[in-house]
């Protein structure tokens, strides 16, 4: 009876160790490699988005 109890817990807290994995953390890399970035490339944007971030800053510093 008491090992019935025992293995019935052990079955309990794996299966509740495995399903608390958020599907976000799931497949990111677990190794790092120093100085690399692993993450998503950057979206290239077009010239004329970068030319109206360009005039907001110019404009946000105050000329």
């Amino acid at each position: 009876m008491k090992r019935l109890f025992v293995l019935s817990c052990m079955i309990v807290i794996l299966g509740l160790s495995l399903g608390a994995c958020r599907k976000s953390e799931q497949g990111r890399p677990l190794m790092y490699k120093k100085g690399t970035y692993l993450g998503a490339p950057d979206q290239k944007i077009s010239p004329e988005a970068l030319e109206k971030a360009r005039l907001g800053a110019w404009r946000q510093r105050g000329f």
